[in-house]
């Protein structure tokens, strides 16, 4: 309640509060994807490494992971596999240099949402990251070149 010109109580509706969507992206070789997120005003979490990966995974919340099949330590893959052991059911995109290397089902259970290759055109990402947040855990992943 707010007081009026007139010394009434006015009523103010509340609006819902926004949490900007917060996005692990794990790999050396991919800082032009996390300059395209963060231009895209995701809050980026950066790891260079499968085990700094794997940290920033059992300490904080992600709504999407994006990790280098190459990742150093504990590749993408591994990483997204103990992931999902352990319960964390988060939406990946991965990248790689040597197009698609999952079957279909390998691709549902995993959570991947998307292969991708490194040097992808930023809107192929975007279009990749958003279809993978507005599916989060209950569509079919897909196979973006």
């Amino acid at each position: 309640m707010i007081r009026g010109p007139d010394t009434q109580a006015i009523s103010v509706p509340s609006l819902p509060i926004r949490r900007r969507l917060r996005i692990l992206c794990a790999g050396p070789d991919l800082k032009s994807v996390r300059r395209a997120l963060k231009r895209s005003a995701y809050d980026v979490t950066v790891a260079v490494a499968g085990k700094q990966a794997w940290r920033s995974l059992m300490t904080g919340f992600f709504d999407l992971m994006v990790a280098s099949l190459g990742l150093p330590g504990l590749d993408g893959i591994r990483l997204t596999e103990r992931a999902r052991l352990i319960g964390i059911k988060l939406p990946a995109i991965l990248f790689s240099e040597v197009g698609d290397p999952f079957t279909a089902e390998e691709r549902q259970r995993l959570g991947i949402r998307a292969v991708l290759e490194r040097d992808c055109p930023a809107h192929i990402l975007m279009a990749a990251v958003a279809s993978a947040l507005a599916a989060g855990n209950d569509s079919e992943a897909c196979w973006i070149n």
